[in-house]
């Protein structure tokens, strides 16, 4: 019989905002299972990983490890979903767009696959979806325009059982969303006043002359 452990009402007592994302120490290095973009249904756009330790700093290394840096986007984290030896969650993060999970236990899947979903419906800004599953995390990212809002996800490009080769229970999952670079800055108060001025020793020069 299937069981789904749903961790999509999570308490806001336990939100954490304001998150702070310090400049990585190291690139990210790819070790063990490699990533499908299949490995979500609908698919990612692009995937990356498997990679060592945990996403702590991710968001400051998004841009390179997906190539995407000309597209001048500033990554954070959104939502973080720690899953509880119950089946529970824990979430932490804004959690703007109502993130949340299910993680399916049978005898197969054994926590490595479930749903996502975003509670507030379509979203169509780009963000990236971490899992992370023993010792590895994977991220996949999906481009401005995808306009989904639910999916399916799976641990097997992220951490499997040397063993018996089964994908490993996911541990945590995270969403980040970018924020696009402002196609009309407002210019800084001192670059006002330069201006402000210029314009008046150019009229005065004007009065002057005349």
């Amino acid at each position: 019989m299937k069981k789904f452990i749903s961790t999509l009402l999570v308490s806001s007592a336990l939100v954490t905002t304001g998150l702070a994302f310090a400049a990585p120490e190291a690139f990210a290095q790819q070790v063990g299972q490699t990533c499908d973009v299949n490995n979500f249904d609908p698919a990612a756009s692009m995937c990356e990983g498997s990679f060592e330790g945990n996403d702590v700093n991710f968001a400051a290394e998004i841009n390179d490890v997906f190539g995407i840096g000309d597209l001048g986007l500033t990554w954070n984290m959104d939502a973080k979903i720690d899953i509880t030896e119950n089946g529970g969650g824990v979430l932490s993060g804004p959690n703007s767009l109502d993130f949340g999970v299910s993680v399916l236990y049978n005898n197969s899947t054994e926590g490595s696959k479930g749903t996502w979903n975003f509670g507030t419906g379509l979203y169509d800004e780009a963000f990236v979806i971490v899992l992370k599953a023993a010792t590895s995390y994977s991220a996949y990212f999906f481009e401005a325009g995808t306009s989904i809002s639910q999916g399916w996800w799976d641990t097997i490009g992220t951490s499997a059982n040397a063993r018996n080769g089964k994908a490993a229970e996911l541990s945590h999952i995270s969403l980040y969303l970018a924020s696009s670079p402002d196609p009309n800055p407002v210019p800084e108060p001192v670059t006002l006043l330069g201006l402000a001025l210029v314009g008046g020793a150019f009229g005065l020069s004007r009065r002057r002359s005349s």
